[in-house]
């Protein structure tokens, strides 16, 4: 978030009463790494068109080219491999390749957004959990093999670890706060703040 919205639109908003802001210091699941009930709307081959490559260790930097290509999909994540190939001055063999060097590197990754109603979730709901920090990194590793949750990140702040929670219904939502979740003694604390509608989702950014 752009450090005017926060310190400057935010708060002369006149409804908003409060403003908290964390930092994400360590990402267990999320990003290229997707909720696993996502793929369930998809067929076999959607699926390996999305599932990232073993990655491969390359510490030689993006090019101008590469900056390009990224570039060019932030704006439009669906544009085909001839409009990235202008966009960044290749030939669509040559983008077609840097495309999947940039993937194996880590660089980019693809994500789809599927209506919640598809995968059965009606429930959703971000937890906000105080783990003992030696502890830590055991627990949001367990955590994020949970098909339950979609993101698990380490944060600062009074509480060190986030999630979010996709459940089929409130019931649901119960079971895994008092059983699963409940099962980790090393968490301390857990705040749960349930989503009633999302607003604003992620989208294409314009010029």
């Amino acid at each position: 978030m752009p450090s005017a919205m926060l310190l400057h639109d935010i708060p002369r908003t006149a409804s908003v009463t409060a403003v908290s802001a964390h930092f994400i210091l360590h990402t267990y699941l999320g990003g290229p790494t997707a909720w696993r009930g996502r793929v369930a709307a998809l067929t076999e081959d959607q699926q390996e068109a999305l599932r990232p490559p073993e990655p491969v260790a390359d510490e030689t930097p993006p090019t101008a080219a590469d900056h390009a290509l990224i570039a060019a999909l932030r704006h439009d994540g669906r544009a085909s491999v001839a409009d990235l190939a202008a966009a960044a001055g290749l030939a669509p063999a040559t983008a077609t390749r840097r495309l999947a060097d940039l993937r194996a590197r880590g660089a980019l990754f693809f994500d789809v957004e599927i209506s919640a109603a598809l995968y059965g979730v009606t429930t959703q709901a971000f937890l906000w959990m105080a783990v003992a920090p030696a502890d830590l990194d055991e627990v949001a590793t367990t955590l994020a093999t949970h098909e339950e949750l979609a993101v698990v990140v380490a944060t600062t702040g009074p509480t060190n670890l986030a999630a979010q929670a996709l459940c089929p219904d409130p019931a649901a939502l119960h079971h895994y706060l008092t059983h699963r979740l409940g099962a980790h003694r090393a968490i301390h604390t857990v705040h749960t703040a349930p989503v009633l509608e999302i607003v604003k989702a992620v989208g294409p950014l314009t010029a």
